[in-house]
């Protein structure tokens, strides 16, 4: 959903547009809402979202950027973690 900042607060017929209709649609499927100056990248195989962008979800609206960090930090920790069962130990002078 492109423009969220300018289109947040807006109507559509009679209704709060997020509050009353996307927000209960968001248990059915997922929306990505895009900032104004955000963009997707795709190289046919991945999409990357460029700039402030949420998810909204089960009613409830994330920050698709914090999802991201913290995801790839669980995945460095993992990996870290895995590294050190291979890196010999250093001897001590």
């Amino acid at each position: 959903m492109p423009h969220y900042n300018l289109i947040k607060n807006e109507d559509l017929d009679g209704k709060r547009l997020f509050e009353e209709i996307t927000y209960t649609d968001s248990f059915v499927r997922t929306f990505i809402t895009l900032n104004d100056g955000c963009y997707l990248y795709g190289d046919g195989q991945y999409e990357i979202v460029y700039g402030e962008s949420f998810i909204i979800s089960d009613e409830q609206l994330g920050n698709v950027m914090k999802n991201v960090q913290a995801t790839a930090k669980e995945l460095i920790e993992k990996i870290d973690i895995e590294l050190e069962k291979y890196v010999a130990p250093v001897p001590k002078k």
